[in-house]
């Protein structure tokens, strides 16, 4: 069994490689998968609702600055 270190490295990098790409299809518009396409549809469909939930004018809202912001 490998040891802790060979698996962080492992997922690592299959994240920094692989997940990337895959993350880059299924947000885009390229043809995907089947279950892909329920995934993408779902998350059209949340980022539509939450959308819904906000007001029509967030000029004024600092929330977003401190929402993106990292940490």
């Amino acid at each position: 069994m490998p040891d802790y270190a060979v698996t962080r490295d492992r997922v690592e990098h299959y994240f920094d490689r692989s997940a990337t790409r895959v993350w880059e299809r299924l947000t885009s518009d390229a043809p995907v998968s089947g279950i892909r396409q329920t995934v993408r549809e779902g998350r059209d469909r949340m980022r539509a609702l939450m959308l819904s939930r906000l007001p029509g004018d967030l000029r004024a809202r600092a929330f977003w600055t401190r929402a993106a912001a990292p940490g």
